[in-house]
């Protein structure tokens, strides 16, 4: 049984795409910015104008509940606390 087991996880992570280690963050970031009208530069920093903040959270949310990549990356791919990934991941639940 745990031999079938590693075999599917094994066949889903090649067919997943499984060979790469994480995610591209910096293009994920060029994405949403892109998007959002915002520099990836602007993503990155500490500004607080609205599409910012907004890119911003929407960048948190796409790296870590689709993208799986752990909050303190994302946090320091960003410059931001691990906490304030968190409560933009949190507080994105109702928009979008």
């Amino acid at each position: 049984m745990e031999q079938l087991l590693a075999e599917a996880t094994e066949r889903t992570r090649h067919a997943l795409g499984g060979s790469r280690k994480a995610p591209d963050l910096s293009r994920l970031a060029r994405d949403v910015a892109r998007r959002a009208g915002v520099t990836d530069a602007e993503l990155r920093s500490g500004r607080r104008r609205r599409a910012v903040s907004r890119a911003r959270q929407r960048f948190c949310q796409m790296a870590v509940t689709r993208a799986g990549v752990p909050g303190a990356a994302v946090a320091r791919f960003l410059g931001v606390t691990t906490s304030a990934v968190n409560r933009s991941v949190a507080g994105a639940g109702g928009q979008g």
